[in-house]
């Protein structure tokens, strides 16, 4: 690294979804002349909006003047190109998707090869933007591109990698083209540090639901990967006696209605003289990767008691035990006013959930 590198003082660079914090930082970068790269940065000098619930993330890089740069005898001298180990680095952290890599010519040519390799990555509009880029290579008996310093052993060990490295420098285009990177830099150019800008979803943890969809679906996804509980066995877990929310608990005992304890507190019992909740169980088919299990009946009582099935019973087979919720209001309630009912409870929409359990609780 160099010593201007060293100099460099980048400030804050915490995510962010305050256009006047976004702005000041592009005008600050302006300045100090760093090179801005990522999707539609590379002259990009005010941003007007965001959409909903993404931040903008930087990631600020240092290019070594000797291990991550090469350059060609036939260029200028003190010019350079960054190698593909550096661009990949920038790919990664850009979080770019492989799209298809695609040979096109008929592979008749035992020597010559064309590629064409696409990718894309998310905008800071929120929208991806795909490119594709294509590269051939002539290594046959009399080729321009064989060079004449070539040795024997050096041109059997390029006919030999023909196609990965025809590949890999069509992938190197498609990374220079989306993230705004220069084919070529000078010596002091490359003193000056490179930072990422790119856009990421950051999902608002402080609401309930979406802490709950977010730990399912990451719990959910290293299972597929490296094994582990499934998702029935999951839903398990989550509807057993107590879930607990924000430093409370909710009480899912069968046999009593769902409320808030406050922490410390001992949940009463039932008055003694007050008849205890036939308890019921819903038997589920048996997958063929997973155990057999129930789910235990919770009375909806109030739409307090509702509202907090309702987010509890969110995906899969827990959404049975609003079901059967359901079913019991209905059987406990035969003088109310009928509802029609067209459908099965499974087909209804939140919404007609909510109006009915409103009917059948008189509010």
């Amino acid at each position: 690294m160099s010593s201007q590198q060293n100099d460099i003082d980048f400030g804050e660079l915490s995510p962010t979804a305050e256009l006047a914090v976004i702005n000041e930082r592009l005008k600050k970068f302006r300045q100090m002349g760093v090179h801005l790269i990522g999707p539609g940065v590379k002259s990009l000098v005010k941003l007007e909006s965001l959409p909903a619930g993404y931040k903008v993330v930087w990631h600020a890089f240092r290019v070594d003047p000797v291990q991550d740069v090469y350059r060609e005898k036939s260029w200028d001298t003190d010019v350079y190109a960054l190698k593909r180990s550096i661009l990949l680095e920038f790919w990664n952290s850009a979080d770019g998707k492989y799209e298809h890599s695609l040979r096109e010519d008929d592979g008749r040519q035992q020597f010559f090869t064309r590629y064409t390799w696409a990718g894309s990555v998310l905008s800071l509009s929120g929208m991806k933007v795909p490119a594709a880029a294509t590269k051939e290579t002539d290594l046959m008996d009399g080729s321009a591109e064989i060079s004449p310093t070539m040795t024997e052993a050096q041109l059997r060990k390029a006919r030999s990698n023909i196609n990965q490295v025809t590949e890999s420098k069509a992938q190197n285009r498609v990374i220079r083209q989306l993230l705004g990177i220069a084919p070529q830099y000078t010596a002091k150019e490359l003193q000056v540090p490179f930072i990422l800008m790119k856009l990421v979803f950051v999902p608002d943890m402080s609401d309930p639901m979406t802490r709950f969809l977010v730990v399912s679906n990451a719990i959910g996804a290293s299972a597929s990967l490296f094994g582990g509980p499934g998702g029935a066995e999951i839903l398990k877990q989550l509807m057993s006696s107590k879930v607990e929310r924000d430093g409370d608990e909710l009480a899912l005992t069968t046999g009593h209605p769902q409320r808030s304890i406050a922490a410390g507190d001992a949940p009463k019992d039932p008055p003694k003289d007050e008849p205890k909740p036939k308890e019921e169980t819903l038997p589920f088919t048996k997958p063929a990767d997973e155990p057999p299990f129930t789910v235990q009946l919770q009375q909806i009582n109030s739409i307090a008691d509702y509202e907090k099935l309702e987010a509890v019973c969110v995906q899969g087979m827990a959404s049975e035990a609003l079901v059967l919720a359901l079913e019991d209001l209905k059987n406990r309630n035969p003088n109310k006013k009928a509802v029609p009912i067209s459908k099965p409870f499974t087909e209804w929409i939140p919404a007609h959930r909510r109006m009915y359990v409103e009917a059948m609780l008189g509010k």
